[in-house]
């Protein structure tokens, strides 16, 4: 049977030691439907309530702040290749 399209999904791997990651605006299986969602830094801080970011929260959320605030993560294009080369002068002798 197919789930409504409204439904939430929970979006979650697997990883060492038996522990679960959550993946970006996946709802967790809680009571008021908390959601995992992408925050710019100026947002964390002392006043951060997981209780605001749920399944019904997050879509106003996304019209005001008018992109996907992961967006430029996808679009980066990093030179993998100078990075591990900085990487291994820093942790070979």
């Amino acid at each position: 049977m197919l789930r409504p399209m409204a439904s939430p999904r929970r979006i979650e791997r697997e990883s060492a030691g038996g522990k679960l990651l959550a993946g970006p605006f996946g709802a967790r299986p809680v009571p008021g439907a908390t959601c995992s969602a992408p925050l710019r830094w100026s947002e964390v801080g002392p006043k951060l309530d997981l209780r605001d970011y749920t399944i019904r929260t997050l879509p106003q959320r996304m019209k005001e702040l008018g992109q996907d605030p992961l967006r430029p993560v996808l679009e980066l294009k990093p030179d993998l290749n100078a990075a591990l080369a900085r990487l291994s002068e820093r942790v070979e002798p």
